[in-house]
């Protein structure tokens, strides 16, 4: 495929339509090794808690790593409310 943004450059991206289901069964098949943390899990690493990480993330954290998760805004608490502007209960 033609780079659309720089010319005479060729781009290939091999797994570029293969869903997750393609990528594990690569994984498996070929017994590649893998980040220990999907098994925790979590279901992206290369961008973790970034703002496009979903909200399932930032309690994951809460829940495998709590100290980690205390010493940062991505409390569940911290988190709804700097975010999301949701209001706390109780």
């Amino acid at each position: 495929m033609e780079n659309p943004w720089v010319g005479n450059q060729v781009g290939a991206s091999p797994i570029q339509e293969w869903t997750a289901l393609h990528v594990w069964l690569y994984l498996f098949r070929t017994k590649a090794p893998y980040n220990p943390a999907y098994e925790k899990g979590y279901d992206r690493m290369g961008c973790w808690l970034c703002p496009s990480s979903s909200l399932s993330d930032f309690f994951q954290l809460e829940e495998s790593h709590p100290e980690l998760a205390k010493k940062t805004q991505f409390s569940s608490p911290g988190l709804c409310r700097k975010k999301w502007d949701f209001p706390l209960s109780g």
